[in-house]
């Protein structure tokens, strides 16, 4: 498996306008190799952290890069602007569909993506939509097409 965290840890060190959070899961297993980012400027990394930490640190973010997974949605439910891709196979089509639907926010599988301040540039600047989709009332369109199944 490639350190595809260290491969972007490399390139956002590059861009020094943005301060960087970086959060890895306990079983990331190269915390050794990525310690040496959390001494520079502009890269702070947590590790292991709880629910409560977790969305602390996504609310004080401007945006953020993750994988079309759960955080994904914490992300959404949230508010915070981001940048998704996918690192495994089931991820995939939910990073196809925030770039199908133009929102220019996936970068597709992480091993092959680079995120230069252009694509920074690009995730700010589009309003986010989707995150409008989080709107309290899924009971109620759940229920709807319940009812549509029981009269077909």
């Amino acid at each position: 498996m490639k350190n595809m965290t260290m491969s972007f840890l490399q390139q956002l060190h590059a861009i020094e306008e943005y301060h960087f959070n970086i959060v890895i899961g306990s079983a990331y297993p190269y915390f050794d190799t990525i310690q040496e980012f959390d001494a520079k400027q502009n890269i702070n990394i947590y590790r292991s952290l709880s629910a409560n930490e977790m969305s602390h640190i996504l609310l004080d973010s401007d945006l953020a890069i993750v994988p079309a997974s759960g955080v994904l949605f914490e992300c959404i439910a949230l508010g915070v602007p981001f940048i998704t891709g996918y690192y495994i196979e089931n991820q995939r089509e939910i990073a196809s569909y925030f770039y199908s639907q133009d929102h220019r926010i996936s970068l597709g599988e992480f091993s092959k993506a680079t995120i230069t301040k252009n694509t920074l540039s690009i995730a700010f600047e589009y309003p986010h939509q989707v995150i409008e989709s989080i709107d309290g009332k899924s009971k109620d369109r759940l229920l709807d097409e319940f009812e549509r199944l029981l009269t077909i």
